[in-house]
């Protein structure tokens, strides 16, 4: 008799749908209340970067990209697009405005930290789950995703910027306010993927990304919460 041998996942993808969303829910509210005291500020932000690496992947695993040929084709393109277009956005001010990435968010690849494409990928996704689970429909959801998208940057901006992530300029000088180019463009890209995702007919059961999004909104408003009570009122002008 011969025994089979199964290769087992790694217990964290094998973890329930429930379990994995309470892990993220930990692990922003955790981080928001280590964001929010000084004394752990600069340690949290300095850890940004590997941070969210670390919960990005934890959300792609649940759709185990690397079963989908589709799935990862389009997580791959998404990628190498939206990183190639900020960083045509930080060259030449004409994407989202004048702007410039600071250290936060980890090492450069022409001004653009390779985080930001994954960010990307996980906005868009996340927002084309919430918005079929909402409408099932995709020709609604081909309008719903950015929408919603547009909605988490503008709360993104304001705690990004509190937090040292990005700078916006104006003529060389800090700007006191987000260009309405930068939510046009991210209007556009977040159509343009969403038209290419819905085209693909890709599937996403798992209930993670769109938790991600949601999670990842409450945790920068809770961010521009706080800097406005402690009189940051500057990023209201964003």
């Amino acid at each position: 008799m011969t025994e089979r041998t199964h290769m087992k996942l790694p217990e964290w993808l094998r973890r329930s749908e429930a379990q994995k969303i309470k892990d993220l829910v930990v692990f922003f509210g955790v981080g928001v209340v280590l964001h929010i005291i000084p004394f752990t500020r600069p340690l949290m932000v300095a850890i940004t970067p590997f941070a969210l690496l670390a919960s990005g992947l934890y959300v792609l695993g649940a759709l185990a990209p690397w079963k989908r040929p589709r799935l990862l084709i389009f997580l791959t393109s998404a990628f190498v697009f939206t990183v190639a277009v900020e960083a045509a956005g930080v060259a030449t001010g004409l994407v989202f405005g004048e702007y410039h990435y600071g250290d936060a968010l980890g090492p450069t690849l022409l001004g653009v930290p390779p985080i930001i494409g994954l960010v990307w990928c996980l906005v868009v996704v996340g927002s084309i789950s919430l918005s079929l689970r909402l409408c099932q429909r995709r020709a609604v959801a081909l309008f719903l995703a950015p929408l919603f998208c547009v909605m988490f940057d503008m709360v993104l901006e304001r705690g990004a910027v509190f937090l040292g992530y990005w700078t916006w300029e104006n003529g060389g000088c800090v700007a006191t306010a987000v260009p309405l180019l930068n939510y046009a463009a991210w209007a556009v890209i977040s159509f343009l993927l969403t038209a290419v995702f819905l085209l693909l007919r890709i599937d996403v059961t798992s209930r993670l990304p769109a938790a991600n999004v949601i999670i990842q909104f409450v945790f920068f408003a809770i961010i521009v919460l706080f800097a406005l009570l402690t009189g940051e009122t500057s990023i209201l002008l964003l």
